[in-house]
């Protein structure tokens, strides 16, 4: 159930902007959007519906500086309409690279209903 919403999500988010999204941070190219789950709740009279706080990370190659701030802050843009605050960060991925990645992050509230 978790997997088929942050998947149906993570479309989602690929039809908004041209980089690529993946809720598996192996299977992400830099620059890029890492899609992870912070909290989910189940509803207590349906227990086939639950609302998910979606962790919306935009991730930098990190080669220089200056371009992966642009490259962020571009898909910032294109995402601007899913969360209207993004925090500045680094994000440490260890199959992408030693040092810390700058990063946007970036929580969004959906709603799963399973079939």
């Amino acid at each position: 159930m978790l997997g088929t919403a942050l998947e149906e999500y993570a479309s989602y988010l690929r039809e908004r902007t041209s980089a690529p999204v993946e809720i598996d941070a192996g299977d992400l190219t830099l620059p890029g959007v890492l899609v992870s789950p912070e909290n989910i709740t189940f509803e207590v009279l349906d227990g086939d519906r639950c609302t998910i706080t979606v962790a919306v990370w935009i991730i930098g190659n990190g080669d220089a500086t200056r371009h992966a701030l642009n490259d962020i802050g571009n898909i910032g843009y294109d995402l601007r309409h899913e969360t209207h605050e993004w925090q500045p960060t680094t994000l440490a991925l260890s199959s992408q690279s030693a040092d810390a990645l700058p990063a946007l992050q970036g929580t969004v509230e959906i709603t799963y209903e399973k079939d």
